[in-house]
């Protein structure tokens, strides 16, 4: 998502943080409208075990983002949840 940020896929770097009840996966009809700064590329990769074997590459992202109001969560777009690591909502 942070890269999606980055490289401009979303107008003015802005996005929604909201929250997801763990037991009924209903997410909140309220959210935080977030607006990313800076990301930072913090990725590990060359780490060995301890016999030697060579793990795979760990992907970090930092990212640095400032709250820029409240959102009413609308709708939640239908998509393949193994494409994307986020939802896309639409929010008023």
């Amino acid at each position: 998502m942070a890269t999606d940020l980055m490289n401009g896929k979303w107008e003015n770097s802005l996005f929604c943080a909201s929250l997801r009840a763990r037991d009924t996966n209903h997410i909140a009809s309220v959210g935080t409208l977030m607006q990313l700064l800076d990301a930072e590329d913090r990725s590990i990769s060359g780490a060995k075990t301890w016999p030697g074997d060579i793990l795979p590459t760990l992907n970090r992202v930092v990212a640095n983002c400032r709250a820029v109001g409240v959102v009413e969560i609308l709708s939640i777009e239908e998509h393949d949840y193994e494409e994307d690591d986020y939802l896309i909502a639409q929010v008023k």
